[in-house]
């Protein structure tokens, strides 16, 4: 079964079974990505893996031409490489490396919370993999979710050696955690030695394992200082001193000592909202206990005393505390926060909940109700939305296909029973009547599960591409240069060359080289003719008399970011 302290869980191995949750997950995080396109900060991070396509690897990763000072190389290699077969940069390229952490993450979440018992590591896995954030994230080229899975892997390897090896430093899982550290920090910086530092640091200070915090301390400065040469290495190489403090000013001036650009209240908000419905769950559970006295002082000490949880609770805390306190505030920076806390809800869960507990069927209904509103919603999205569905209606009916016997699977037992009988050689079939709960708290934690999967799964597959159709620059882009040669340059009025620019360039058949920005009407009468002029639908007035006297023609017109966007053909 999948949940409950007093129901069995099926029998398979522990990493098989952590495999299994990965590899279903990275289905679900990528099954639906060849309907859309890149949009959003997405085609910032899959533009630079376009441009070491052409010009090959390079250690300080470029934006048109000219070195970007944000972030280190590490997605944009791996990025680089999934491209190579398809010799261009696609979705699913830009997206698997991302993906492949998401459902990383998971399996260690599992891994992890099977320490406490293999409920807990199930229900932990599967409440992490539902996180709306975490799901969406997981769908997009998204640099922080692979500093998520890097962060976690470190802070696993490194418990693994404590407990195993009662903190001796010399060992592989030691070495493990500072390698999953250092491509931490060739992922995103500086952050990436701070966090699983910080985490395992604390963790020790508060078990009080002296000795075992001051080899630790010792070793790890001495590892982050190798690492922050070879990145002044790297910078100063690239472009000089001047470069190396844009680096700094980028990196961690910018980000922890620059003006707050959100409310104090950001994150909280923004985790209520990642949570989803298992909030939900945690409050009635809570409320419940404590109403029916299952709840006692005695069982949250005895709770909180595994050392899973007491990680969890400080990696917790430690990450929220340490990007509360930074300027820069983004709701993608807790991604490395989300296992934690999977694993805190996870054992409320099955710590807290009574062996024999008896619900009524009002939860049960209420979840049936939302979940056939689900389906029926994402029809109407299908036939009568605003924005047109690019996605075939035979997918549209295999996914309500496979929602709703899935739903009927864990709604009605007989339907599943009779693989019970079957002979040995059909162990699936077996496993999975096995994992069909037969209790109403069970059954409502798998409804809760599939209504958020059905609910995130339609999302990506139904108003993911209708919004990247609107937001990205592709359409724009192939209508505007399908009639005009490629050694025709190009010019950008007024659209800032690290924004919209960037959305075009993306799916543009031109160089970098080939692109000019320009903020006024004189700037313009300096570039030679030919070239295409492309601006806002709102800045044709400021350019009207121009266009008029040069003749320009319209050759095509767009959205990016959902602004109308013009091109004319300067001869």
């Amino acid at each position: 079964m999948i949940y409950g302290p007093n129901i069995p869980c099926p029998r398979i191995s522990t990493p098989i079974l952590g495999v299994a949750l990965g590899l279903i997950t990275l289905v679900a995080f990528t099954f639906a990505l060849g309907f859309r396109d890149l949009y959003g900060l997405e085609a910032r991070n899959a533009l630079i893996a376009k441009e070491m396509l052409t010009g090959g690897l390079k250690a300080v990763p470029a934006v048109l031409g000219r070195p970007y000072p944000d972030y280190l190389p590490l997605y944009f290699w791996i990025e680089y490489l999934f491209s190579l077969p398809a010799h261009r940069v696609t979705t699913f390229s830009a997206v698997l490396p991302s993906a492949l952490s998401a459902s990383g993450m998971v399996a260690m979440t599992f891994l992890l919370g099977s320490r406490i018992s293999r409920q807990t590591g199930i229900i932990s896995a599967l409440i992490l993999a539902t996180f709306p954030e975490f799901w969406l994230k997981g769908s997009r080229a998204t640099i922080d979710m692979l500093l998520a899975m890097e962060v976690g892997l470190a802070v696993l390897l490194f418990f693994t050696n404590h407990q195993k090896n009662h903190g001796r430093l010399l060992n592989l899982q030691t070495l493990g955690g500072l390698c999953a550290s250092f491509l931490a920090f060739f992922t995103k910086g500086a952050i990436g030695l701070v966090l699983p530092g910080t985490i395992w640091g604390l963790y020790l200070l508060a078990g009080r394992h002296w000795r075992s915090l001051f080899r630790f301390c010792v070793l790890f400065f001495v590892f982050c200082l190798g690492c922050l040469m070879v990145e002044a290495l790297l910078v100063y190489n690239e472009g000089g001193m001047p470069f190396l403090r844009e680096v700094i000013q980028s990196q961690i001036t910018r980000r922890v000592l620059g003006e707050r650009d959100s409310s104090p209240l950001y994150y909280p908000f923004y985790l209520i909202k990642a949570g989803g419905i298992w909030w939900l769950w945690i409050i009635c559970i809570i409320y419940k206990g404590l109403r029916d006295r299952h709840i006692s002082a005695a069982s949250m000490r005895s709770l909180s005393l595994h050392p899973v949880t007491q990680l969890a609770l400080i990696w917790f805390l430690a990450v929220f505390v340490i990007f509360a306190m930074a300027s820069a505030q983004h709701g993608r920076y807790l991604l490395p926060l989300f296992p934690a806390l999977a694993l805190i809800m996870g054992s409320l869960i099955t710590g807290l909940m009574p062996q024999r507990i008896k619900y009524g069927g009002h939860g049960a209904i209420g979840l049936t109700i939302l979940f056939v509103l689900t389906v029926s919603g994402f029809w109407i999205f299908f036939g009568f939305g605003p924005y047109p569905c690019r996605v075939p209606l035979k997918w549209l009916l295999a996914w309500s296909a496979l929602s709703m016997i899935l739903y009927a699977a864990f709604s009605w037992e007989p339907l599943l029973m009779p693989f019970n009988k079957l002979p040995g050689r059909h162990r699936f079939l077996k496993f999975l009547a096995g994992c069909l709960p037969s209790e109403e708290g069970p059954r409502l934690f798998a409804y809760s599960c599939l209504l958020s999967a059905a609910m995130l799964s339609g999302a990506n597959l139904f108003l993911e591409p209708a919004l990247s159709a609107r937001e990205s620059g592709r359409v724009f882009a192939l209508r505007v240069e399908q009639y005009t040669p490629d050694d025709i340059p190009i010019v950008f009025f007024r659209v800032h060359e690290d924004g919209d620019a960037i959305k075009y360039v993306l799916y543009s058949n031109r160089e970098a080289n080939d692109f000019r920005f320009a903020n006024s009407a004189n700037e313009l009468l300096k570039y030679k003719r030919p070239f295409i002029l492309i601006l806002y639908s709102g800045d044709r007035n400021r350019l009207q008399p121009l266009l008029q006297r040069s003749h320009a023609n319209k050759i095509g017109t767009g959205l990016i970011h959902r602004k109308g966007m013009e091109a004319y053909l300067f001869e």
